[in-house]
């Protein structure tokens, strides 16, 4: 029993090492995807020139290495927090550390030295076109290697769960059925919902990535629809659970700024298997304009895009809203943080369900209004509660206290910039201004406005990250001395 007990700890000890390295590269390498956005808005703006023409492998890795650093660091958030209830193998995961930092090196060879500018949902034929060999080669050993990381690291948190707790108490069956009582925290529930469908999306990738090997080394071509809808049900789901693994640790930060707790329930545990059943199939409304889909999925899409979304959101923002009313909270950084990124993402989310809906799909999906509602949930939803939980953590391993300026000054800073580069998005939308135009023609006018007018915002929510992130990576860098 002692022996046991020492191991859990100096365990908890390396993943706290490790969690703490992660967070401090973390917040290093999200200036990369941010300067590319950046780049990105300045040449749509007309301020800065692109002789190169690099506007595209800009867009590339600015997608695929914010996607990357956020699944990350939400799988390191993840295990960092949920020690207290299980304790994840951290040596597996200082191996999917190792591999995705390769991996994600490998990507950026890829996209700027071997020209792989093909976007980030890479979709067939464009990663057998463009590009040089050399470049292709390592594109594809690269989301390789990276989801073989993510993989090692999502088995990891897993078999960590399932040491405690059965695979039908994981997921809360015992409440749906009310046969046990065995109570399982709603971190635990969410996140394995979450994990379990990364876990399929990421062999999903196995058979797509197969498929180009087999492309390579045989004349034959493969089927472009099913290429299109494999890339999508694996990038399109991996996105999905990144955000939803961040809302299962909200279900553990938040209640703690009102001296309280979310509990389980079977209303809870059917919303977040429900999610399990329909998410993976929730990408279909990407491919609406693909005629050649059989209606009957092109309508499953519509209803699983409408069921992934929004029974897991009503629920969780009735419940934040519902906790709010009826407990004294503590408003400090991240709580305040927190509660504005859950509104973006209901935000987000509602634009989504607007872009699913098949009439206006056609006409809105291949504007500005897609990235406009994917930067809503995701930039100012769950990269900002992500840096919310890294706050929280700070203030743990530093044993620092909050400066009131932090809350005053900093975070109207951030969240205006955030918010400013969305509205700018969601603007362009409305006016039809196509995505992925590298610079507007002379009848778009309006679209190269509002991108200089994002530009402002992306360097009003720089400044601010600076100041954050200089003190986060300086009290990460304390916790680990001690």
């Amino acid at each position: 029993m002692t022996q046991n007990y020492f191991e859990i700890q100096n365990q908890n000890k390396l993943l706290r090492k490790i969690t703490l390295i992660w967070l401090a590269l973390a917040l290093v390498l999200f200036l990369l995807p941010v300067i590319f956005g950046l780049l990105m808005r300045s040449i749509q703006a007309n301020i800065l020139p692109d002789p190169n023409h690099l506007f595209y492998n800009y867009l590339t890795a600015h997608g695929l290495l914010m996607v990357g650093i956020w699944v990350t660091t939400a799988l390191a958030l993840l295990s960092f927090t949920m020690s207290k209830y299980v304790v994840p193998s951290a040596k597996l995961i200082i191996i999917s550390v190792i591999l995705i930092v390769v991996g994600a090196l490998m990507l950026l060879w890829a996209i700027f030295i071997g020209d792989m500018a093909i976007g980030w949902y890479f979709l067939y034929p464009l990663p057998m076109r463009l590009g040089t060999l050399a470049g292709r080669i390592v594109f594809f050993s690269s989301i390789g290697v990276l989801g073989v990381g993510w993989l090692l690291w999502s088995i990891a948190i897993f078999l960590a769960i399932a040491k405690k707790y059965t695979f039908a108490q994981t997921l809360g069956w015992h409440y749906i059925i009310k046969k046990e009582d065995v109570y399982v925290p709603p971190m635990i529930m969410i996140a394995a919902v979450s994990l379990l469908a990364i876990i399929i999306c990421l062999l999903i990738a196995v058979i797509l990535l197969l498929l180009y090997l087999l492309e390579f080394l045989t004349p034959v071509a493969n089927d472009a629809l099913l290429m299109k809808n494999l890339t999508f049900v694996f990038g399109h789901t991996i996105v999905n659970m990144n955000l939803y693994l961040v809302i299962a640790l909200v279900y553990e930060y938040f209640p703690q700024y009102g001296d309280g707790e979310f509990k389980n329930n079977r209303m809870l545990a059917l919303a977040w298997n429900s999610v399990l059943l329909v998410v993976m199939f929730a990408y279909f409304h990407h491919l609406y304009m693909d005629f050649a889909q059989p209606d009957a999925i092109q309508y499953i899409g519509q209803f699983a895009s409408y069921g992934a979304g929004l029974v897991a959101a009503v629920f969780t923002i009735f419940s934040v809203l519902a906790f709010v009313y009826t407990h004294k909270m503590k408003w400090n950084f991240s709580s305040i943080l927190i509660y504005i990124a859950v509104s973006m993402w209901t935000v987000g989310g509602i634009a989504a369900v607007i872009d699913a809906t098949i009439p206006v799909n056609f006409r809105m999906h291949n504007t500005l209004w897609v990235p406009a509602h994917f930067h809503s949930y995701y930039f100012t939803g769950a990269v900002m509660m992500m840096l919310a939980f890294m706050w929280a953590i700070s203030l743990e391993v530093d044993s620092a206290e909050e400066k009131p300026w932090i809350k005053k000054v900093l975070l109207p800073v951030m969240f205006i910039g955030g918010f400013g580069v969305v509205l700018m998005f969601y603007f362009g939308g409305t006016s039809s201004i196509p995505r992925r135009y590298a610079v507007y023609p002379p009848e778009l006018h309006s679209g190269t406005v509002y991108a200089a007018i994002a530009v402002g915002f992306i360097l009003l929510f720089l400044a601010g990250y600076l100041i954050l992130a200089g003190i986060l990576a300086k009290r990460f860098m304390n916790g680990l001395r001690k």
